[in-house]
């Protein structure tokens, strides 16, 4: 599943998708103790000196940003002195930079086990300004709607656990309600990030499962030239088929930057040394050796 999602993603959003191949992994989390967050992978050059933000978010909950100190990246990882999250709490990571954009692929699903202390919880937060409609029955390439109390549609972020994250593409919007279409493969689990364009708090969704089958709509895929499509339909042998220079040029950088991925994993001269301690909100960013 990771090949396909990765490719079409490539080619439909372009190459800011794989600006980096940092993977996150997390310790064992308790409730109000300390964490450490590891890196692994490469970040791509033009973000190394840039101040980085770790992102924590619970699903059907309220995401919690950790700023980490400029260069953090290029250690083995940080130490944070505590997660704001109650035992049970089951969540998500990524890495973004200044204006929002993931610098990561989204971490696997973590959970927050029992604690000696509860200091460090937040209060109850208030009640959400977003509600998605029929959550049940969000499906491939389908519209969904998300109701809301501001002055101004949310930003919409979908997150794949162990993939890669992006924005959801606004198709309508009334007074009260916001339409989305679903950027996703069926059968795929996801969460979605619904953020306040008018300074509120934002709102993760529960895991959601993608809805759909063999007919289910693909039109939010893109597609392969017709002529190719045709051409590769038939099943005699005649003299070699023709494709066209767009499709191969997608498909070359596509293939390209997945060879790229797993070669940049494999580079030893990307190893991380060294530790950070992170410590924001009650919670610190310094060296450490």
């Amino acid at each position: 599943m990771f090949l396909p999602f990765l490719l079409l993603a490539i080619l439909f959003y372009g190459p800011q998708v794989v600006l980096s191949t940092i993977k996150l992994g997390i310790s064992q989390v308790s409730q109000c103790e300390p964490v450490f967050v590891s890196f692994q992978g490469h970040l791509n050059s033009s973000f190394e000196d840039t101040p980085l933000t770790l992102e924590i978010l619970p699903f059907n909950s309220t995401p919690t940003l950790i700023p980490l100190p400029t260069n953090a990246v290029n250690s083995s990882g940080v130490n944070v002195t505590f997660l704001p999250l109650p035992a049970n709490t089951e969540f998500l990571a990524s890495l973004i930079a200044p204006n929002g954009l993931s610098l990561s692929f989204v971490s696997d699903i973590f959970s927050v086990g029992a604690g000696p202390s509860s200091t460090c919880l937040p209060p109850a937060a208030s009640a959400s300004s977003f509600e998605i409609q029929n959550p049940g029955n969000i499906t491939q390439c389908e519209n969904f709607t998300i109701s809301y109390s501001e002055s101004t549609p949310p930003r919409v972020e979908l997150f794949n656990p162990r993939l890669l994250s992006f924005p959801l593409k606004l198709v309508s919007h009334t007074n009260t309600t916001a339409t989305y279409n679903m950027f996703a493969i069926r059968q795929t689990q996801v969460m979605m990030n619904i953020i306040s364009t008018d300074g509120g708090r934002n709102q993760t969704s529960p895991l959601l499962t993608v809805q759909g089958d063999a007919f289910s709509p693909t039109s939010c895929f893109p597609k392969l030239n017709t002529t190719t499509q045709s051409m590769a339909s038939k099943t005699q042998t005649p003299s070699p088929s023709k494709v066209s220079k767009g499709t191969i040029i997608g498909l070359s950088v596509g293939l390209g930057v997945i060879g790229c991925f797993f070669n940049v994993l494999s580079l030893s001269s990307h190893l991380r040394t060294g530790v950070l301690t992170c410590n924001t909100h009650g919670v610190v960013c310094h060296s450490r050796t």
